[in-house]
């Protein structure tokens, strides 16, 4: 069974951040996705359905908490 991770952050250097303390999982058979915004972080869940998400709170199209 693959497993995804999210990472949804309007920042790149955060994504990028994010990605590189992550890759080790690859090795492991985890997947590393990434959303630049709220909307299509959702998108993204809904497709996908990642077993985790990294979720920046305060960004733009749809928040966070939204």
């Amino acid at each position: 069974m693959e497993r995804l991770i999210l990472i949804a952050d309007d920042e790149a250097h955060i994504r990028m951040l994010l990605e590189q303390a992550l890759e080790e999982l690859e090795e492991e058979g985890v997947q590393l996705a990434s959303a630049a915004d709220g909307a299509r972080a959702l998108e993204e869940i809904r497709r996908q359905r990642p077993a985790l998400v990294f979720l920046d709170v305060m960004m733009p199209a749809m928040n966070g908490f939204e």
